[in-house]
């Protein structure tokens, strides 16, 4: 155990003057929290990027034992499993392919699936472009370790679209799989939604987008299926504001957006929605605004007309630039509350915050700074060393 810790100490300090990404500190993989160190560098040849790494992780930072490689449910204590691909990435003549980080995952309008996301986990994502329509897929496996050699799901949800244009009216068709689907992940046990599609049109007018999506969802057997349209425009503004507005109807238990970055946490929480036989009828409206470098951010509202109810979300990321040995800050935020001043209140009981302040120590890979995160009730502080991200 000592070599190994003078090991890993040489190694941070090597990688740390060399600039190459590194992260120290916890993450939240599927509902359980890990202490990790990872090292991520790339490399990139002609069209082929590569990144090969080394992770090691302890469940316990101060009595716990140190694992190699990605965290999972048959840890390993073999230093050869530390080092994995973190990345393989290539665009050759008309095919994509990525296999690295998970990524934010919207299709057509966003009304049935929109920024979905299952932090902390690797996945393929490939795309074949034939003439004027492309065709994409996403294939959530990661290799976990190489002795023994494990190569395994890193979700369950599995979705595909396919988009082309038709003279002046661009065409998606999009689907979406979660084979896990399950009435124990649902509130009440209600039914759960397992497929989802959705075929839209847009229309480009100027500045703007006139949209239309139309989406079903429907549980294993297709014996509850629920049925959603949204319509409305949207646009970018300057290069810098993107735009959306319009109004939705649903037909027995349709859920706007339910495949989107709260769906694993819900699901992990057994606090999924789920089919019914009730009709909404509400709206979208929100923004994505960029200024890069100094900064970017989005706010959402998606409210019933009915009920009253509203969802609010939104995003914030400034970059305070170096001014002479200050080397500057990133501050981050994320906010989500399903009733938003239900309690008189900004941030209550049911609202998720999270904020982080990054104070770069060597170049823009290696940080250190401070997260808070809402309990509901108070924030509730950590720290961090290392990447601005992991994974």
């Amino acid at each position: 155990m000592k070599r190994i810790v003078i090991f890993m100490f040489l190694l941070f300090v090597f990688l740390t003057f060399a600039e190459i990404p590194l992260f120290v500190g916890t993450i939240d993989r599927n509902g359980e929290k890990y202490f990790v160190y990872e090292i991520s560098p790339e490399f990139t040849i002609g069209p082929v990027t590569l990144g090969v790494g080394f992770t090691t992780y302890a469940t316990d930072v101060v009595y716990g034992t140190f694992y190699f490689g990605l965290p999972s449910d048959e840890p390993s204590t073999n230093i050869i499993n530390g080092f994995i691909i973190n990345s393989l990435k290539f665009d050759f003549y008309n095919i994509s392919f990525n296999y690295g980080k998970a990524r934010p995952i919207t299709y057509g309008l966003g009304f049935n699936v929109r920024k979905y996301l299952n932090p902390n986990t690797r996945s393929f994502d490939i795309s074949l472009r034939l003439n004027n329509f492309t065709t994409s897929a996403h294939i959530p496996y990661e290799l976990q370790s190489f002795i023994p050699f494990s190569f395994v799901e890193s979700d369950s949800v599995y979705m595909g679209e396919f988009a082309t244009r038709l003279k002046f009216i661009d065409l998606n068709v999009a689907g979406v799989i979660d084979f896990d689907a399950s009435n124990t992940y649902t509130l009440d046990n209600g039914t759960p939604v397992k497929y989802g599609g959705s075929v839209s049109l847009t229309l480009p007018i100027s500045l703007i987008k006139i949209g239309i999506e139309g989406a079903v969802q429907a549980d294993s057997t297709f014996s509850e299926v629920g049925e959603g349209l949204f319509a409305g425009i949207y646009g970018n503004f300057l290069g810098i504001l993107d735009y959306t507005a319009g109004v939705y109807y649903t037909l027995n238990g349709f859920i706007p957006r339910l495949f989107d970055r709260r769906y694993t946490s819900l699901k992990s929480n057994n606090q999924l929605p789920y089919l019914d036989k009730s009709t909404s009828f509400g709206y979208i409206a929100g923004f994505d605004l960029d200024l890069q470098p100094y900064g970017r951010g989005s706010l959402y509202l998606l409210g019933d007309f009915n009920e009253g109810n509203t969802d609010l979300e939104g995003a914030l990321e400034l970059n305070v630039p170096s001014i002479g040995e200050f080397k500057g800050l990133i501050v981050t935020a994320d906010y989500f509350d399903n009733t938003p001043f239900a309690e008189g209140k900004f941030l209550d009981s049911d609202s998720e915050a999270k904020f982080k302040v990054a104070y770069p120590l060597i170049g823009e890979g290696f940080l250190a700074g401070i997260i808070y995160n809402w309990n509901g009730l108070e924030w509730e502080k950590g720290v961090f060393v290392g990447s601005y991200s992991a994974f």
